[in-house]
């Protein structure tokens, strides 16, 4: 039995008012109740228009996106309620209104989170179809379960509001089979598109239907090493306009069923499909970090982009080292790190959940920050050639202490959306630079290292408009404990716990490594400790760890009890600190 409730009056789900109405139905058996159950559910109307773009309740937004995995850091995989909360509020705080799961459905309760918060989702179903990209993975089980597997997503996360996209794939193309120089072997790949588009629609059809479409390795494209200013980027594809005319027409079969067309790192091609696909709806599935500005820019200047999903928002454990830089050419030129790489260091925020300096960058990118922001490349590797990968970055660091390169040269890099810049050195003026969107938000100096104070100021039309500070700190002598919370749940809730190191006036120090000893008593246990050095062998679940750029993260689990939990930290030449957690 079915029954259509009308509801008047009622107020929006939106990013900026996540409102939510709970429905609840009771069953009753001769009067007394037998059985309940309730759910969430927001109102909120979806669009999408050629020459528009999106529209959220009736307003056009371009989304700001990220990819992620669905780790959580030095968790693992376990999926905690609150280390899924605590992941979309770090996101939401720096800026990001969407998210794609990638590449997979994720649980309930990030879901729940995102509905509550106001974050909206690209939901993802498949990394694969028929064709496999590892020996033993999904392919070997999709055309048994695929609509199962649809279906059942799709009926679970079908009330919440944050959906607005199913993805029925990512990056199929690859390892497919295809030869795609001999125009042989598409027909499976567009029917299984349009096959798989017309389940999602019968089981939905109030989300729009997109999937992730990668490039194809045409044997006229060519792949080139780019530098600027000491940076090698390796392997940056080139397409002529044979190549362009080709993945059109093979993209137009692929995404003829589909209401988005999923583009991963293919924002070259922005403008182009603009006149060529007038009506063909685009979204940025996946883009690089290192081209962030002109992400950002091509997806602002074309209406038909919706939005852009830099892989990724976060840093995850696996695919190591896709995003690290190195100085060797030829380790480089290797897909992943060899070990002891363990993280994918391409994330906007590390795996403690800390921002990263392209985080910062963003931040001017997408004019959430006035202030300029200052880095410095380190002075051992001044000089030298850095290769990375565009999921990588340069290898700069928040950090002014470099002892022992007393008079040894180093790059400052400044981001900053205003008109110039002037750098001060301990009070001595090293020249004004032209800033903002003409050097695309970065500027460098290249100085000779002396340590003290670093101070940037920002001008616009000659008028101050921001500065910012980097100074050389002391020897760390003690701790700082930040928990994200203070009180929390009786009942296996989570307190994230910053370690940072300070020196003797209460500074941070950021190049700190001493090793930390964590104790816990009361009414918890300590569940996690790391830190977000990508290549560390240290172990998560032990009671000690090296901090890494001066800091490491604890995280105490309540076991069902009120009461409190008290962490004790102390380690190599720095005073013992704790923090009190309570437990209600």
């Amino acid at each position: 039995m079915s029954k259509i409730l009308e509801i008047y009056n009622y107020r929006l789900w939106d990013i900026e008012d996540p409102y939510l109405y709970k429905l609840e139905v009771k069953v009753l058996v001769d009067g007394e109740e037998s059985d309940v159950d309730s759910t969430y559910f927001g109102i909120r109307k979806i669009e999408i228009i050629p020459k528009v773009g999106f529209k959220l309740n009736g307003r056009v937004i371009k989304l700001k996106g990220g990819c992620i995995h669905h780790d959580n850091g030095i968790l693992g995989s376990a999926s905690y309620d609150r280390a899924e909360e605590r992941k979309v509020e770090i996101l939401k705080q720096n800026g990001f209104n969407a998210i794609r799961t990638a590449h997979n459905p994720f649980s309930p309760s990030f879901l729940d989170a995102c509905d509550r918060l106001g974050m909206l989702v690209m939901e993802e179903f498949f990394d694969v179809w028929t064709t496999g990209k590892r020996a033993y993975d999904y392919h070997l089980f999709f055309e048994k379960y695929w609509e199962e597997d649809i279906e059942n997503t799709i009926k679970r996360d079908f009330n919440h509001p944050s959906i607005v996209m199913w993805s029925i794939g990512n990056e199929i193309t690859w390892g497919s089979g295809v030869d795609w120089e001999r125009d042989e072997g598409y027909a499976s790949i567009f029917e299984w598109s349009e096959r798989l588009s017309k389940k999602v629609k019968e089981l939905d059809s109030s989300r729009f239907v997109t999937s992730a479409f990668c490039g194809i390795p045409f044997e006229n494209i060519k792949a080139e090493d780019v530098e600027e200013n000491g940076i090698v980027i390796l392997g940056v594809w080139q397409e002529g306009e044979e190549v362009r005319e080709k993945w059109g027409k093979i993209t137009e079969k692929y995404f003829k069923t589909l209401d988005i067309a999923g583009y991963n790192y293919k924002i070259d091609r922005y403008r182009y499909d603009a006149e060529k696909y007038p009506n063909r709806i685009i979204c940025g599935t996946e883009t690089f970090p290192y081209t962030l500005y002109d992400n950002w820019k091509e997806t602002l200047e074309n209406s038909n982009v919706i939005g852009d999903f830099v892989w990724t928002a976060m840093d995850y454990l696996g695919e190591a080292g896709i995003g690290r830089a190195s100085l060797d050419e030829k380790e480089a030129r290797n897909f992943l790190g060899h070990f002891p790489w363990l993280i994918s260091n391409c994330g906007d925020i590390d795996i403690c959940g800390d921002k990263k300096p392209q985080s910062y960058y963003r931040d001017i990118v997408w004019g959430l920050r006035k202030d300029p922001y200052i880095v410095v490349l380190p002075p051992e590797i001044y000089g030298r050639k850095i290769y990375l990968k565009m999921w990588g970055w340069e290898p700069v660091e928040r950090n002014y202490n470099f002892k022992g390169y007393e008079g040894k040269p180093l790059r400052v890099y400044i981001y900053s959306d205003a008109d110039e810049v002037e750098l001060f050195l301990n009070g001595k003026s090293m020249g004004r630079k032209i800033a903002g969107d003409r050097v695309k938000y970065k500027v460098f100096y290249d100085l000779n290292y002396e340590e003290g104070r670093l101070e940037v100021i920002a001008y616009k039309n000659g008028v101050e408009v921001g500065r910012d500070i980097l100074e050389t700190t002391g020897d760390p002598v003690g701790l700082r404990l930040i928990p994200d919370r203070n009180i929390i749940s009786s009942y296996e809730d989570l307190s994230f716990i910053k370690i940072v190191a300070i020196d003797e006036l209460g500074r941070e120090v950021t190049d700190a490594k001493n090793k930390v000893r964590v104790k816990v008593e009361g009414v918890g246990k300590l569940l996690a400790l790391g830190n977000a050095d990508p290549i560390s062998q240290e172990s998560f679940v032990g009671n000690e760890i090296s901090l890494y750029k001066g800091r490491a993260l604890a995280i105490v689990k309540s076991l069902g009890l009120s009461g409190e939990i008290k962490l004790k930290v102390w380690g190599e030449g720095l005073k013992e600190e704790e923090v009190i957690i309570k437990c209600e």
